[in-house]
């Protein structure tokens, strides 16, 4: 699984990356040192919810894009797993489309692997939070307390 990240992190523009399954968990990551495990799990969790937002209003949504000041975030759907991408902000979406559709094909066929999250320390990582309740309001945001 590096292996097809690394493939797409090597784009011209790209500055990291993460795979993670359908529940928000960070399966392989070839992120910045400056971010976590318990910040990229979220992130996840945070990015996954959003699409099912989309699939909600739209139907379906393979791949999307989050625009910052400073870069990008721009996920692609591969089945049960999702990678995401960190960017620089004048990335060209054209190849990254290219390169991420050839690597969610490759991850399409890989077996799927239940992860066992473990940090480098050897102690288990925090599990992202839950994704979906019934209150409608995002795990993400219900976690904020401003909607208690």
């Amino acid at each position: 699984m590096e292996t097809v990240l690394k493939s797409v992190v090597n784009s011209p523009g790209v500055v990291g990356g993460m795979i993670t399954d359908g529940d928000g968990r960070v399966l392989a990551s070839l992120m910045p040192t400056i971010y976590d495990a318990e910040q990229l799990a979220r992130t996840g969790a945070l990015l996954l919810e959003q699409q099912f937002g989309l699939e909600d209003a739209t139907g379906g949504v393979k791949q999307a894009e989050v625009r910052f000041e400073l870069g990008r975030l721009v996920t692609r759907s591969a089945r049960e797993r999702t990678l995401i991408m960190l960017c620089e902000p004048e990335v060209n979406l054209q190849v990254l489309s290219i390169a991420l559709n050839v690597a969610a094909k490759k991850m399409e066929k890989l077996p799927h692997i239940v992860p066992t999250p473990v940090s480098e320390g050897g102690k288990k990582e925090a599990l992202p939070p839950e994704v979906r309740k019934n209150d409608g309001i995002p795990a993400a945001y219900r976690a904020s307390g401003f909607f208690r």
